[in-house]
């Protein structure tokens, strides 16, 4: 039985035709890449959880591509993921600038809090115009 579950974001259908799940590991790493992929006020609800939830990466598409940019964006990565997703403690984050595809490329290590599997890797790029 799986320790986690949520709908997959593909909403692609599994082998009965219902909507796929991911499980455990695959859980986690897709909400991370949702807290990330999710601009700033755009989940619906109300209150400050869904007001402030997400890394809105859309302000870096403009962003000088500096270390002072990368430092920040994997900062405010942190931040979001330390609050939004309490199933896993970050390990580190490291934002590399790729100035020839004019994007930044971010790989968060974390562990799975109250598992005994080893640190696990999301990787994502952020791209600029």
């Amino acid at each position: 039985m799986a320790q986690f579950s949520d709908i997959s974001t593909s909403f692609g259908l599994d082998n009965k035709g219902d909507i796929a799940i991911v499980s455990d590991k695959a859980a986690i790493a897709q909400s991370i890449r949702t807290i990330i992929n999710t601009s700033t006020g755009a989940r619906p609800g109300s209150g400050s959880a869904a007001v402030f939830f997400g890394v809105n990466t859309k302000m870096y598409v403009f962003a000088p591509l500096d270390n002072f940019t990368a430092s920040y964006l994997g900062e405010s990565i942190q931040r979001q993921i330390s609050i939004y997703e309490p199933r896993v403690e970050i390990e580190s984050i490291e934002v590399e600038i790729d100035e020839n595809n004019r994007q930044f490329n971010v790989s968060i290590y974390y562990s799975i809090i109250a598992t005994e599997e080893g640190i696990q890797i999301v990787t994502v790029t952020i791209n600029q115009i």
